[in-house]
């Protein structure tokens, strides 16, 4: 029995001696080797997992919004372009107003509404040949207005002064049958007409 305990490593200790035998230096040294040491996560890694979910949420936020945001919607109405050539608008044949068909007379019923749009390079205007609008008298005079004015009770209509400048748009509902002849203040060789019945 002695003998079987002594055989057991590290049971064995000479009871004279203060320092440790080889075998209780091995049998400490197994029961080191033995446990399982456990390595702390480095910070890092949990650093780079944090960077992982913030980017995910960023690239769910951003498509959510764009899926949830609706487009601008395009003006309504019957469409007039008014365009240019970029080398200047200096006669009918460098700038005008123009329908779908491409002709500067549009027939419409009443309760339309007619959408200019600016597609040219210069700022114009959207003018009705009526003689409460500025510089209706230099349009009768200069041809701007060929018929000589709108008919009496035909509604008024202008886009301001100043025009308005490329890409943007100017509407009008015309509610009165009658023949609306417009044209551009600031280019007034620019003419058309609007045919309500």
């Amino acid at each position: 029995m002695y003998f079987d305990s002594f055989l057991k490593v590290g049971s064995f200790r000479n009871p004279y001696s203060k320092t440790l035998s080889t075998l209780d230096f091995l049998a400490n040294e197994m029961e080191q080797a033995a446990k399982s040491v456990e390595t702390p996560k480095p910070k890092s890694r949990n650093m780079l997992l944090a960077v992982i979910i913030v980017v995910i949420l960023i690239v769910v936020g951003i498509g959510v919004y764009i899926i949830t945001v609706k487009p601008p919607t395009p003006p309504t109405g019957t469409p007039v372009t008014i365009w240019d050539r970029s080398a200047g608008c200096a006669n009918t044949a460098t700038c005008g107003y123009e329908n779908s068909t491409g002709g500067t007379i549009l027939r419409i019923t009443t309760g339309t509404m007619v959408t200019w749009t600016n597609n040219g390079t210069y700022s114009h205007t959207v003018t009705a040949c009526n003689s409460s609008n500025t510089a209706f008298a230099n349009a009768v005079s200069d041809g701007s207005c060929p018929s000589g004015g709108n008919a009496a009770g035909l509604q008024n209509f202008d886009s301001g002064v100043a025009g308005f400048p490329h890409g943007n748009t100017y509407s009008v509902t015309f509610n009165t049958a009658g023949n609306y002849t417009y044209y551009c203040i600031i280019h007034p060789w620019m003419h058309a007409t609007v045919i309500v019945s």
